[in-house]
């Protein structure tokens, strides 16, 4: 079995530890009903690895919400897998410098080490909740470019019919201004 780092919550102790990795691990062999390991034998642990005042409510929350516990199938198949897609970054073109460049290789990167450290049984260190995070900009960066260049297109369509209507006299329409009436208003019975 293996346990895969689902979020990583910066108000969790747990998941903002250093020492999440191993922790994992212990909660894992807890959850596994492993001889020995009970949650005292956690939270002593949590304690020597630096985390302050570890109580039973952080274990479960943090196993519940933020941990998925997998299996070990395929992972000859991940690593693999993991393998083709950090050599087709290293190899990839562009500028690293575009931010649509940097947020694809976050993608690829953090998908690529999840399944290489599912497959040696490792959490990873990107979790999808910052891979959802890069999609989300990507995908908002998308649509304010989109909106940009319609918007633009627009203006541009404008500024040219209002150009044609000033050069063509036709569409210009003198209008005599209205004659100045003056009277009283009279009430009628």
């Amino acid at each position: 079995m293996a346990v895969l780092a689902v979020k990583t919550e910066p108000k969790c102790k747990i998941c903002t530890s250093p020492a999440r990795e191993e922790i994992d691990l212990v909660i894992e062999r807890r959850s596994n009903r492993e001889a020995g390991i009970n949650i005292q034998y956690v939270l002593k642990f949590m304690e020597g690895c630096g985390l302050p005042n570890p109580v039973a409510d952080n274990v479960t929350n943090h196993w519940k919400k933020h941990c998925l516990k997998t299996n070990s199938e395929g992972v000859a198949k991940a690593q693999e897998v993991a393998a083709v897609a950090l050599s087709a970054i290293a190899a990839g073109k562009g500028d690293p410098l575009r931010v649509d460049d940097v947020l694809d290789r976050t993608i690829a990167i953090g998908m690529a080490e999840i399944e290489a450290r599912l497959a040696a049984g490792k959490a990873s260190g990107i979790s999808p909740d910052i891979i959802l995070r890069a999609v989300q900009e990507k995908t908002r960066r998308a649509h304010n470019e989109t909106q940009s260049d319609l918007l633009a297109a627009l203006g541009g369509g404008i500024a040219a019919a209002l150009g044609q209507a000033a050069a063509d006299k036709t569409y210009v329409k003198r209008i005599a201004p209205a004659e100045v009436v003056d009277a009283e208003a009279v009430e009628v019975s």
